[in-house]
């Protein structure tokens, strides 16, 4: 069995992330949700996106 989270709370995380990043939809769904996860056990929680349409490299500060 893998390590999946369950579906609602993919969507929950895309969702506030979405919100609070404000990236599009596209590049929200190419962010897995181990990713985020596994800035839970980093000290530098930066979440580190290209986006689609303009190609630019966005670093964004997760908070807890």
């Amino acid at each position: 069995m893998g390590v999946e989270a369950p579906l609602f709370e993919r969507d929950y995380i895309l969702f506030f992330l979405g919100c609070e990043t404000a990236l599009r939809v596209r590049d929200l769904l190419k962010l897995t949700t181990q990713q985020i996860l596994d800035l839970k056990d980093k000290q530098n929680k930066i979440l580190r996106v290209i986006e689609g349409k303009t190609q630019k490299i966005r670093d964004m500060y997760i908070a807890n």
